[in-house]
């Protein structure tokens, strides 16, 4: 499993035991698994929060996606910002097409 993930048997047997998995790898995670175990969310700043984490993107990735201002996506997803209505809409038209 750890040869297939691209990780050392010792970060498995941490995260058997409780560590976080590093974003980065939870693609590779969910392929070897073949499905994502973490529930989607009803909320679009959560599902956007959702897919950025299950794709193991960074914000930088995330905002050539979406063709949006990095800075901006983090300002959302940390909860400093609200999106405005037309950029609500925008978020929910991506994640429907993606």
């Amino acid at each position: 499993m750890a040869e297939q993930i691209g990780v050392t048997a010792s970060t498995i047997w941490n995260w058997e035991h409780g560590w976080s998995i590093d974003w980065r790898y939870l693609p590779r995670v969910i392929n070897f698994l073949g499905f994502n175990p973490i529930p989607c969310p009803e909320n679009p700043l959560e599902q956007l929060a959702w897919y950025k984490q299950v794709n193991g993107l960074t914000f930088e990735e995330l905002g050539t996606e979406m063709g949006r201002d990095p800075e901006q996506l983090a300002d959302w997803l940390s909860g400093r910002h609200t999106p405005c209505r037309r950029n609500r809409e925008e978020i929910e038209q991506f994640l429907e097409t993606s």
